[in-house]
């Protein structure tokens, strides 16, 4: 039995799996750039990156990359 810290909001997440199969899904934490995360603040993570792309004028992958790494810094506890 394996107990990951999310590292957005604190919270214990009991019997850590990133196992994903199209049959059996019981992931319930993710690794973004090298921090655990659980799916709510995973999908809150998206989003707040969503909205930040969008308003840009122009889409490029360094810009992309760039704000998701300042969402995941400023929303983290490292």
């Amino acid at each position: 039995m394996t107990t990951i810290t999310c590292d957005m909001c604190g919270k214990q997440i009991r019997e850590a799996s990133r196992h994903d199969n199209y049959f059996l899904n019981d992931r319930n934490y993710y690794t973004v750039m090298n921090r655990d995360v659980c799916p709510e603040c995973k999908e809150e993570l998206e989003n707040a990156v969503r909205e930040a792309m969008y308003s840009q004028k122009k889409y490029s992958f360094a810009t992309y990359k760039a704000t998701y790494q300042a969402a995941i810094d400023q929303n983290t506890r490292r």
